[in-house]
């Protein structure tokens, strides 16, 4: 192995080589006027400016959590769809284009909902039917119940799951026809569909008991839903009084005081068939109070008092207009129209767009970043999991030092706002710019050697007895010169920070076995099993002397390991300019 390092050299020896140069460019920046300073402030403010970009890269950098978090809920629903295809064993293809499928679904202009609420009503039909076509054909009936009434996924696909267990509705068009049917008796009424979405298993188990099928039997239920929401204090209570009231038509005792009465509630065409079937719930209802006159007394020898909670409005209907409360409601006919017009306005809200676009940053991150974020995973798990968790350390506590940094810069623009406040001098504005007067400092160079000719002496026995270049810092205005030495001081405090915050790192992770990042990237990049640590060890000696016209030169240089060879380049003298 051989390493040749190369070493630029730029010490203060350099100055002489360009001094005339550069005190001629001083006196050209102190008689140049106003504009010249101006461009020197402009240059000051933007170096105070970038460290502020700094800062602010470095907060978003913080804040990228939220697109780790994205890639995270990318993944989380990845797995949500490989165990659903494993459940409803379908192949990796077919689950990809389930995916697809969600997401298009998701970003329509009517629905724009959250993907993986969506997901969640597959899931709840897969579990409840094994019936993944079912789920797929009705995406974006699920998509515009949950954008339409607010329901969440696992409710909107909970109904869907019913209307084909309960009531035999196969089609992706008899689902959205009954779910329209739904939606305008809820508003005509008070049980909307949103509370049908909550309350869905209990009121269609109840009526699916009875053998009711088809839009026809959705449409039953609805009415006579909304005429006993209209006598409870809630949709959960109109909800108990349905399920308990066809509980009690079911009752031996009840049917043989019914029978009595001469009311059938069971439909005598299917009984010609030998199938038991009720009649509709309406028409039950309707022949019931035509018997017994909607009088309660007698009502309450069939029914319980939970039932007869439900039956106020219809008795009040009735002995106010001898009519059933369920008929306005059964009027009502669906086409998937209203329930497609109510998504489409709340899908245009401020909630929605933003959900799209966050749908649209999920279809990205899971475009373009699946296959990276494998490979990455893939190497990470080849690696020495103490070389990861090295690399981890260091990176972190780089990260720490930068962050100290910038947070260096905002301080120093709170005291120098504050200073300037309290002093009277600069603008009230905002922390940012200093702000100076006109008045003038001296400036003295004290690390230079005195027998340049033409620089200013440190301050003591030759005090005064400064040069041109010592005149013409002089009769920069103080905000110019402070701005050039806060701006200077700010980059080598800046530099110290991160230097020091990345070696101190470096060596803590290491164990003090390296003292710079260098050295840690060049240990881990050829560190060999057979080679101990010592051998890819890089030390050495090195002279440097200031000769009497400045000029910096390497009079001795040595290295300590023989693989390791030196080049030296004094480079250009005062390289970049002033």
């Amino acid at each position: 192995m051989s390493l040749r390092t190369s070493i630029f050299i730029d010490l203060a020896g350099n100055m002489s080589a360009r001094a005339n140069q550069f005190l001629g460019g001083l006196q050209r920046l102190g008689t140049g006027g106003s504009r010249s300073m101006n461009v020197l402030h402009r240059s000051i403010q933007a170096a105070g400016q970038g460290l502020d970009r700094l800062g602010n890269r470095y907060t978003a950098l913080l804040s990228g959590a939220a697109g780790v978090g994205t890639i995270k809920q990318v993944g989380d629903l990845s797995m949500r769809l490989t165990r659903l295809g494993i459940t409803a064993n379908i192949t990796r293809e077919q689950t990809g284009l389930l995916y697809k499928k969600l997401l298009d679904t998701a970003q329509m202009p009517d629905i724009r909902v959250d993907p993986g609420e969506m997901l969640s009503g597959v899931e709840v039909i897969v579990e409840k039917l094994g019936d993944l076509d079912l789920a797929k054909d009705n995406l974006r009936n699920i998509g515009l119940m949950m954008q339409a009434t607010g329901a969440n996924g696992e409710e909107a696909g909970d109904m869907i799951a019913n209307f084909r267990e309960k009531f035999n509705l196969r089609s992706p068009q008899e689902m959205l026809q009954g779910l329209d049917i739904l939606v305008k008796q809820g508003k005509a009424g008070s049980f909307t569909l949103k509370d049908l979405a909550t309350q869905g298993n209990r009121v269609t188990a109840a009526y699916g008991a009875m053998g009711r099928s088809g839009i026809d039997a959705v449409r039953e239920m609805g009415a006579v839903l909304q005429v006993f929401r209209r006598s409870s204090g809630s949709a959960e209570e109109a909800s108990t009084a349905f399920k308990n009231f066809f509980s009690d038509l079911m009752e031996p005792s009840k049917q043989k005081i019914l029978h009595k009465l001469g009311v059938n509630i069971w439909d005598p065409a299917k009984l010609k068939e030998g199938k038991k079937q009720i009649r509709s719930a309406v028409d039950i209802i309707d022949e019931l109070f035509k018997k017994l006159k909607g009088d309660p007394e007698k009502l309450a020898r069939v029914f319980g008092m939970q039932s007869l909670d439900g039956l106020k409005a219809f008795i009040a209907e009735w002995q106010k207009s001898g009519k059933n409360a369920a008929s306005e409601f059964m009027a009502v006919s669906g086409d998937g129209a209203e329930l497609s017009r109510d998504a489409a306005r709340a899908a245009q809200e401020f909630n929605a767009a933003t959900q799209n676009l966050y749908t649209s940053w999920k279809r990205f991150a899971s475009s373009n970043f699946a296959a990276p974020i494998q490979k990455m995973a893939n190497y990470l798990n080849s690696l020495d999991p103490k070389a990861v968790d090295l690399w981890l350390k260091v990176m972190a506590y780089g990260a720490g030092a930068l962050g100290g940094a910038v947070l260096a810069k905002k301080g120093w623009d709170i005291f120098s706002w504050g200073r300037d406040l309290f002093k009277g001098k600069g603008k009230s504005g905002l922390p940012g710019g200093l702000s100076g007067s006109g008045n003038t400092v001296p400036v003295y160079v004290v690390n230079m050697p005195g027998s340049i000719p033409g620089l200013p002496s440190a301050p003591g026995g030759t005090a005064g007895k400064t040069g041109r270049f010592g005149r013409v810092l002089k009769s920069l205005p103080l905000a110019a010169a402070g701005r050039i030495v806060a701006a200077g001081a700010a980059g080598y405090a800046v530099g110290t920070v991160l230097n020091s915050g990345i070696n101190s790192a470096t060596k803590w992770a290491t164990g003090g076995k390296a003292d710079s990042l260098g050295a840690l990237i060049y240990d881990l990049l050829h560190r060999q099993k057979s080679e101990s640590p010592k051998k890819a060890e890089v030390g050495g000696k090195i002279k440097i002397e200031i000769q009497q016209n400045g000029q910096a030169k390497v009079s001795q240089l040595h290295s300590n390991n023989p693989s390791v060879k030196f080049d030296v380049s004094t480079g250009l003298m005062m390289a970049g300019g002033y």
